[in-house]
């Protein structure tokens, strides 16, 4: 497979850069994202809360499938939206369900189960190594030890997860793509790309730990609800900044007229999308 061409007019790409951009497009697209996260969020919104009511009468997968077409028909449609494509701006409450919303959901599964088969195996065996490796520790020594290579573990997984992770929204605006191309793109970017999602990530889950720990101290239905709000939320704004990954690593497929990271010919593309 032929390696693709890099981009002619790449800008520099740094995490300050990564994160004024993510502001400027929430800032920008406000309306339009808001509209889009619309229905997925009321949708998740009562999937939750029927979660709630139905605990344990065997309704989980159809739930879980809900949940995850609903994140992967936001994500599509914000990719769009934030990349310059009207087209779900047009359409009922900001929503566009087609190909392109499977072809997200395909390569998210993919990812994730990427990351599912690799992580179980390493940490099992980790598990039955350790003891025999380390028979002079204590067993709370072992366990700090196995989260310490457990935590390790996932930060490099993450790392090579999001190496390809921009094959989503190439996939939103309907490119023939391939993880090939965005780990190409990506490259020397890598570390970069973790922290610049990590960081929000982590923050908001912060506050999602503390919200869920008041969740199962009051049993209340509007805290449960506003976990699940605060989740949506802060998954809309790891979306857009991914988007906003793709527009600084290959302008010519995200750049908007007058966006200042765009050249010439990259705003003549960004016409023609």
């Amino acid at each position: 497979m032929p390696e693709p061409e890099a981009p002619p007019h790449s800008p520099p790409f740094g995490l300050l850069a990564l994160w004024l951009e993510t502001a400027r497009m929430l800032r920008r697209h406000a309306g339009d994202l808001l509209r889009v996260l619309l229905l997925p969020a009321l949708l998740q919104l009562g999937l939750v809360w029927l979660g709630t009511r139905t605990a344990g009468t065997g309704g989980f997968w159809p739930w879980l499938a809900a949940i995850w077409l609903s994140v992967a028909l936001f994500a599509t449609n914000c990719h769009r939206v934030v990349l310059g494509d009207p087209g779900p701006i047009r359409r009922f409450a900001g929503l566009w369900l087609d190909t392109r919303v499977l072809w997200n959901l395909g390569w998210s599964f993919l990812l994730v189960l990427i990351g599912l088969v690799a992580s179980v195996p390493v940490l099992i065996l980790a598990t039955m190594a350790l003891p025999a490796l380390f028979p002079e520790l204590t067993p709370d020594e072992r366990t700090l030890l196995l989260q310490g290579v457990g935590s390790t573990f996932m930060v490099l997984l993450l790392y090579f997860l999001l190496r390809l992770s921009l094959v989503l929204p190439a996939a939103a605006l309907g490119r023939d793509t391939y993880p090939g191309e965005s780990w190409y793109l990506t490259q020397g970017h890598g570390w970069r790309l973790v922290i610049g999602l990590a960081l929000p990530t982590v923050a908001t889950g912060l506050v999602l730990d503390g919200l869920g720990r008041l969740a199962r101290m009051s049993d209340s239905t509007a805290v449960v609800l506003t976990v699940a709000l605060v989740a949506t939320l802060a998954a809309a704004v790891g979306v857009v900044t991914l988007s906003c990954a793709w527009r600084l690593l290959a302008p010519d497929d995200g750049a908007e007229p007058d966006d200042p990271v765009a050249g010439p010919d990259d705003a003549s593309s960004a016409v023609r999308a």
